[in-house]
């Protein structure tokens, strides 16, 4: 009688468990899905470069980033 309780009280568990665990994941989905849409994406990048005397590119540090207004 005893084994019997306790085997019925492990599947309550489980069942539980598992509800809990989908209720988790389905949660840190949806809060990665809403956090990857509210970050501003670069989708472009301007690179100033010009050629010094030995041929290498150099690139100029002091370049401000370019805004085009849409």
């Amino acid at each position: 009688m005893v084994v019997a309780l306790i085997c019925t009280v492990n599947i309550y568990v489980e069942i539980i468990g598992v509800l809990l665990a989908t209720i988790w994941a389905v949660g840190s989905r949806r809060r990665e899905e809403n956090s990857s849409t509210s970050v501003p994406v670069l989708t472009s990048v301007t690179v100033g470069m010009d050629e010094s005397t030995t041929g290498y590119a150099s690139i100029d540090n002091n370049m401000k980033p370019q805004t085009t207004e849409r």
